[in-house]
């Protein structure tokens, strides 16, 4: 895989990659850094052959019908209620 991993993420990538879930984290900025195998062995059952670059480095709003003002608002909505580093939400 050609593309250069953020550091944090390639100390988990083991960890990421062994977990049977599907896994895709996203950039502040709405873009694609890293999926697991088994994202993209879920995305391939619900659309043609897909690969690791086809997904990272593209903005998420490319694979979903939404369009990109939707996920822009959601990825703020989420940032701004995230809890603080190293803290916990008190929101439920």
């Amino acid at each position: 895989m050609p593309l250069e991993l953020d550091p944090a993420i390639q100390r988990a990538r083991p960890f990421l990659e062994a977990l049977p879930i599907p896994i895709s984290i996203v950039d502040r900025k709405g873009i694609v850094r890293f999926v697991n195998r088994v994202f993209l062995e879920f995305a391939q059952c619900t659309r043609k052959e897909i690969t690791y670059e086809d997904r990272v480095d593209h903005y998420v709003s490319e694979f979903f019908d939404e369009p990109r003002e939707f996920w822009e608002s959601a990825f703020r909505q989420v940032l701004a209620e995230r809890p603080p580093k190293g803290g916990v939400s008190s929101k439920s």
